[in-house]
């Protein structure tokens, strides 16, 4: 991946990561605590990444969808996806171990690539989306899952830019990975059902087109 090269070799990314964070700097935002203005709505956004936030409304909304369609397929989709997404992530965090920018302290703020918390909102939004696309009939909304499929990994990362918790190439590296892994994990489970052959596969000719950022069709 180019931008993890990048980071890795220090290149021309990283100096658009240090402009950033000294704006993010001037404006006032990043801070510990809540006491200057926009810190709390930035966390606020911030917070649509949170593996503890986002993974309680996903899982809820997965739930239902599997005893609505009395499948437990989606839940094992999100499962392992979910696993091999983190197990990726902790092992660049740890063997790239970046030094963070100034928002974060502690032992975080050396394993700042890539954003754990973009991660989350790409692979947990984007898990949703693709599972309400396939079950409209016992789902929310098609729109607005691929609406909040877009929309909260960009607030997210405009959150953490703000609250400098986050390099930029930390974010849009994480949000790639991500990208590549949604993708590959709807196009083996293509080719699974297409193996099996099954009236499944027959009946949900979408599943595997539904693409992160791809529009929905009327539903």
């Amino acid at each position: 991946m180019l931008v993890t090269v990048d980071v890795l070799v220090g290149g021309p990314l990283t100096h658009l990561d240090a402009t950033v964070s000294a704006w993010a700097r001037s404006t006032g935002v990043p801070g510990a605590g809540w006491h200057r203005p926009g810190q709390e709505e930035a966390d606020q956004l911030v917070n649509l990444g949170d593996l503890k936030v986002v993974g309680i409304i996903v899982l809820i909304a997965i739930g239902w969808i599997c005893v609505q369609a009395r499948t437990t397929l989606a839940l094992v989709r999100l499962a392992v996806l979910a696993g091999v997404t983190a197990s990726i992530v902790l092992a660049l965090k740890y063997g790239i171990g970046r030094p963070a920018p100034s928002g974060v302290q502690g032992a975080e703020a050396f394993h700042s690539y890539p954003s754990g918390h973009m991660a989350t909102a790409v692979i947990l939004w984007g898990t949703l989306y693709s599972v309400v696309a396939e079950h409209e009939d016992q789902a929310v909304s098609r729109h607005v899952a691929w609406l909040l499929s877009w929309l909260a990994p960009v607030l997210v990362m405009v959150g953490m830019v703000l609250r400098d918790y986050h390099w930029i190439t930390d974010l849009v590296g994480a949000a790639a990975l991500c990208t590549v892994l949604l993708q590959a994990e709807r196009l083996a489970l293509r080719h699974w059902r297409g193996a099996r052959g099954g009236p499944e596969s027959a009946a949900r000719p979408r599943d595997g087109s539904v693409a992160l950022g791809t529009a929905p069709g009327p539903g």
